[in-house]
């Protein structure tokens, strides 16, 4: 499965962004090569990657 680039489809990106006020990150940018990222939240530590399916996955 294809995560869509920023660039894919940026007018309605940009279109949503300016909308709502949300940061908007790609999950590429966020998860970095190894697809991998170690959230501290509060006294947790969490685990965000993406799946074989390419779905993102949110552990702890």
């Amino acid at each position: 499965m294809k995560i869509p680039d920023r660039e894919d489809n940026s007018e309605s990106l940009q279109k949503k962004d300016s909308a709502t006020q949300l940061p908007l990150i790609n999950s590429r940018q966020l998860l970095g090569a190894s697809g991998i990222l170690l959230i501290q939240h509060q006294d947790q530590q969490y685990q965000l990657r993406i799946t074989k399916a390419g779905k993102l996955i949110l552990t702890k």
